[in-house]
Formats: structure tokens, sequence, C-alpha cells
């Protein structure tokens, strides 16, 4: 949760920071997305394709804009993003399983761009509890991938295989929307239920105490003449 309100205070900074003092900026540079392992069957099924390790990190961008629309939601645009990624690849022929190879595989995304919009939700007292991804638009560009190992005749293959490429950026797509939806709706959401918590019994206004005036003490005082 910790981490949830600092991605909440740089985000604020993003806007008007300059690239070189920029929180948020230094924040996603430190980013590190994990991968599940991924399998692929190309060549329809002749090649069997397995990526383990794979990461993706060094996240930066040129710009990024934010404003509230009119369902009071933030809307989010980030643009010119670019990250590294890579793995550890082993492939085989299913024909000819003599025919293998592996060996690492490395990503360069480029010129990408992110819009996105982040809702607070609230509950009937009017304490925020919840935030929601209402919308993700994300275009994922692949300027460099690159297969390196043993065995160059499945190299060849791999790297002739004109899918490979748009479905790593697949790959890539989907771990970025999952690590945003996780952060915003998951650990966001327990931050901001966290904080109404502790809020509410000072915001909330509290019943007033009936006043009972005390009993008249009766006059024990004697009078001389």
């Amino acid at each position: 949760m910790a981490a949830s309100v600092r991605f909440l205070l740089l985000l604020a900074l993003a806007c008007t920071a300059s690239a070189q003092d920029d929180p948020f900026r230094k924040w996603l540079q430190s980013l590190t997305i994990r991968v599940p392992t991924i399998s692929f069957a190309l060549d329809q099924g002749a090649v069997n394709l397995t990526i383990v390790g794979f990461v993706c990190d060094g996240i930066d961008f040129t710009s990024i804009n934010s404003k509230y629309n009119t369902t009071h939601a933030l809307d989010l645009a980030i643009g010119g993003i670019k990250l590294y990624c890579g793995g550890r690849w082993n492939a085989f022929d299913v024909k000819e399983p003599l025919i293998n190879g592996e060996g690492n595989v490395s990503i360069t995304v480029d010129d990408s761009f992110l819009n996105t919009s982040l809702r607070l939700l609230q509950d009937g007292s009017g304490f925020a509890n919840a935030t929601d991804l209402t919308y993700i638009e994300l275009n994922i560009m692949i300027r460099a991938i690159i297969f390196k190992g043993f065995g160059q005749r499945i190299l060849d293959l791999i790297t002739e295989n004109k899918h490979v490429r748009g479905l790593m950026s697949a790959v890539i797509d989907t771990a970025i929307r999952m690590e945003l939806t996780t952060l915003v709706n998951t650990n966001l959401t327990q931050v901001f239920t966290a904080i109404s918590n502790k809020a509410r019994p000072y915001l909330t206004p509290r019943p007033l105490r009936r006043h009972h005036p005390s009993r008249p003490v009766p006059c024990r005082c004697s009078t001389t003449t």
C-alpha cells in the first residue's frame, strides 16, 4: 500500500516537474514488470517457442498530460513510452526435435503511448473507498527484437517468422495492462479504504450527548438571630 501512495504523489508531481527532476519518471524507471512463461506455436505448429524469465524495465516517456473529466475521473495521457524487455528462449522443431536451440531475447519498445482514465469511487457517506480504471488505450511499438544463442537453423525459423513481432507486442501489451489494473483497482483501492476508515471517526458528525442538569443541592445552612 505504501508503494501505491507513493505512486499517487509522484503522479501528481509529474505534470509540473522538469524531465531531470521528475520523481514519477524516476519511479517508472525503477519499476520491473515480470511476465509468466510464454509459449508459442510457430509455422502452423511446426516450431515450439518458449520464453522464460521475461521482464520489462527501464520505462521512460517523453510527455504526460492529465485532466479531470465530467465523470469525476482523472484522464491520463503518456506519450513517447519506451522500455526494454528480455528473457531466455528455447525452441525445437516438432517433427525433428534434434533441430533445437536456446539463448537470450531482447526487445526495445519505443514511441508507444498510453491513454487511461482513473475514477475515484465513494461510499454512501461520501468517503473515497475504491479506484477503478474505466478506460485503457495502449499502443506498443517494437523497434527491435533480437534472438541470440545457439541452434542456427531454429534461430533462422524464429527470426524469419513474420508473426513473432506481433506476438511479443501482444505479450508486452497484456503485461502492462495487468500491472496497471492491479496497481489501480487493487492496491490503490486498499489505500483509499484504509485512509477513509482512519479519517471517518474524525469527519463523521457524532450525536450530541443529552445534557442532564444536576439536581439542586438542598441548602443546609443555619441562620442566627
